[in-house]
């Protein structure tokens, strides 16, 4: 099971005492936020994330343990940030700005026999300057023409498709969704198969973030672990636990409803919340529909253990 490391980032904290340095080596995550791109560079301890096609650094700082209990946890000094990541595989990161999701450069895929296939996928975009929350089906076909299905199952039904058009690999080794030869709907960047499967879509059109994984049955119980959960609603990690067809995060408990609405969905009963998990079982994107709580918002979580 991969290694989760984990990073908070929190301007109170008082670090006293000697730690060993962090070398966690040299990495770059490519992927998106809410109406924009970033890339985050780590080298050893040292941590940057640039937005947009400028590469405007926005954020920069060391990596310093907080807990000489806990390997994996980290402050990120001098800056508001929390940040987890699977190292070589994927980084979430949360700022007062909101949510972002990375894939390393090590791990991604442009392969057309791993890249084709139908993918569940929660979204956050925006709409008249407000927040808007869905989910769905995004195919990515061999003969490099995509679909797209709202609240649909596109494996179901090959028709009814809300958009399409065709695809083809950029620069930086990101997929470009075409609306036509001129225009972008999205840019997406592709985790392998040994990786899970997973996808990050910066959604040009509709100035959002898309998340998915693609689609396959889920066995009750395959899932089971304890999550790091990051979300776009603010900056701060919460824990969350599954055994089996209940999921507890805090006090709260939540019974499980697994290939719901379709195959690959997992939907907590009282519609608080959807969401995909990567064929490796390491991590999971959702949306939390807020039937209980009121509250919408997508968010991203990753497997510790």
């Amino acid at each position: 099971m991969a290694k989760i490391f984990t990073f908070l980032a929190i301007s109170t904290l008082f670090i006293s005492g000697c730690f060993k340095p962090v070398d966690l080596g040299h990495g770059r995550f490519i992927g998106a936020t809410v109406e924009d791109t970033f890339t985050i560079d780590i080298n050893k301890d040292q941590f940057r994330l640039q937005l947009g096609k400028l590469g405007e650094t926005i954020l920069s700082g060391t990596l310093q343990p907080f807990n000489k209990n806990k390997s994996y946890n980290f402050q990120l000094k001098n800056n508001q940030a929390v940040v987890a990541m699977i190292p070589n595989q994927l980084l979430i990161y949360g700022t007062k700005n909101g949510l972002g999701v990375g894939i390393s450069n090590h791990a991604k895929s442009n392969r057309v026999d791993e890249v084709a296939g139908v993918y569940n996928f929660v979204v956050q975009y925006q709409s008249n300057d407000r927040p808007k929350y869905s989910y769905g089906t995004f195919e990515l076909l061999p003969d490099f023409t995509w679909r797209s299905w709202s609240m649909k199952n596109g494996s179901e039904n090959k028709e009814g498709h809300k958009v399409s058009g065709n695809w083809l690999v950029g620069g930086n080794g990101i997929i470009k969704a075409m609306l036509d030869k001129e225009n972008v709907f999205a840019n997406i960047a592709s985790l392998g198969e040994n990786y899970g499967n997973g996808i990050v879509i910066d959604l040009v059109a509709k100035q959002g973030i898309a998340l998915g994984t693609k689609q396959a049955l889920i066995r009750a119980g395959s899932i089971d672990g304890e999550y790091s959960v990051l979300s776009s609603l603010k900056p701060e990690i919460k824990k969350a636990s599954v055994r089996d067809v209940v999921a507890m995060n805090g006090k709260n408990y939540y019974a499980l409803g697994y290939n719901e609405p379709w195959n690959g969905f997992v939907k907590d009963r009282r519609s608080e919340f959807i969401g995909t998990i990567s064929a490796n079982g390491n991590y999971f994107f959702g949306l939390n529909i807020g039937a209980i709580s009121g509250n919408q918002y997508v968010f991203a979580a990753i497997k510790d253990s």
